[in-house]
């Protein structure tokens, strides 16, 4: 298996990697190299691994997504869009089961680590790239703010989790200052980037975090980092007040601002319009799938015929109807059901129990925000999930046995 571990480890800094370079072509080219190959990876496994574990995660997926799937056959009116669509939600989720698989030990999580110095480094050259030289618009249309390129909204999440595993990993790091330092970057660049969704992913991790531990290394690293940011801010000070500005109104939270935000609205539309069983088949399955364009608005709520559904709840119910809605929660709540059980063996306090809360409530924030089809973060996620997953499933059945576990 240690060929499928350096692979697994190795693809989210491939994906990141195409996002960069996937700015300077104009068809994507890249982007449909990048998922060619991750279905030829998955592909690849399912024929050479002989024993493969299922479990009532994945299974339940599995049922979600063959629903998906045939509802989509007969009500969408653009199969080409639905059906690729469908295809990157499975292979995104499916780096699920590789890695519940390949990883089982507190040693193979240790190779986590690796992704504290290779993620910021990508975050870190795609800055010097586009921001250095000028390369495309800048966040927000602010004058003096960074520049992304194509790594930026929803894929710059898979930034934030990275800051969540090193909250986590970083005491298996063997140059702890190098790495605190290049994720104290990333957190920068990412508040630069001015995404409310990566920013709460953080902000609600490190809750999480400062809350559960209570030790003195804990003390020291959020101290690190803390020293770190506020003594480079003079560097960033300017862009940084120059976006809140742009941003305006938007990070208002407001009653008013709320009710404007268009993410709140579409969900209002979509719930009013499902739940009031006008129409039964349009309740139970839904419609268009992934291509709501023009779909979903009411006579109370106008939105945008060119304006997509963003928000996976939206999308979800629009597209699948409230059967669709129901086994992705099912879904969910086999993850939940995971992690509560493995609390209640080794309690609150455990770094993996506490991961599992930061990484749980990571997956239901970006839920809300809208991420089903984010290849970046959803690949990245779920190999971390599997993995953590893959060894407490391993460590609980060494306690079975009546070994001793190698927590």
């Amino acid at each position: 298996m240690s060929f499928w571990k350096k692979i697994l480890i190795l693809i989210p800094v491939f994906i990141i990697f195409i996002d960069i370079i996937d700015y300077f072509f104009q068809n994507n080219e890249f982007i449909y190299i990048r998922s060619t190959i991750l279905y030829l990876i998955f592909t690849l496994f399912i024929i050479k691994v002989n024993k493969i574990y299922i479990d009532n995660v994945y299974k339940y997926f599995l049922i979600f997504y063959f629903y998906i799937l045939f509802d989509s056959l007969f009500n969408s009116t653009n199969l080409r869009i639905t059906l690729t669509g469908n295809l990157s939600i499975f292979i995104n989720t499916s780096f699920y089961l590789l890695s519940l698989n390949v990883f089982k030990t507190r040693k193979d999580l240790e190779l986590f680590k690796f992704w504290l110095v290779s993620i910021p480094i990508l975050f870190l050259i795609n800055l010097i790239i586009f921001t250095g030289l000028g390369i495309g618009d800048t966040v927000y249309g602010a004058e003096n703010a960074i520049r992304v390129g194509n790594l930026h909204h929803s894929r710059i999440y898979a930034g934030s989790l990275v800051v969540l595993i090193s909250l986590i990993f970083i005491k298996y790091s063997n140059n702890k200052i190098r790495d605190l330092t290049l994720i104290g970057t990333l957190i920068i660049i990412l508040v630069l980037s001015m995404r409310r969704t990566a920013l709460l992913i953080i902000i609600t991790g490190i809750a999480v975090y400062l809350i559960s531990y209570r030790s003195v290394n804990v003390f020291k690293i959020s101290l690190i980092l803390i020293i770190f940011i506020i003594s480079t801010y003079p560097l960033y000070k300017e862009p940084l007040n120059e976006i809140i500005e742009k941003r305006g109104t938007r990070i208002e939270t407001s009653e008013e601002v709320i009710e404007e935000e268009t993410r709140y609205l579409e969900v209002l539309a979509v719930t009013e319009k499902i739940f009031s069983f006008n129409d039964f088949k349009y309740s139970l399955f839904g419609t268009e799938f992934l291509n709501s364009f023009g779909t979903y608005s009411t006579e109370k709520i106008k939105l945008p015929n060119d304006r997509i559904l963003h928000t996976d709840y939206a999308v979800i119910l629009h597209g699948s109807g409230l059967i669709g809605l129901i086994l992705y929660l099912i879904f969910l709540l086999q993850i939940l059901l995971i992690i509560i059980h493995w609390i209640k063996i080794y309690g609150f306090k455990n770094d993996i129990s506490i991961f599992y809360v930061m990484l749980y409530l990571s997956l239901v924030i970006v839920t809300i925000s809208g991420s089903i089809l984010n290849i970046t973060f959803r690949t990245f996620y779920f190999i971390i999930l599997g993995a953590i997953n893959g060894y407490t499933k391993n460590q609980i059945n060494r306690i079975k046995d009546g070994y001793s576990t190698n927590y």
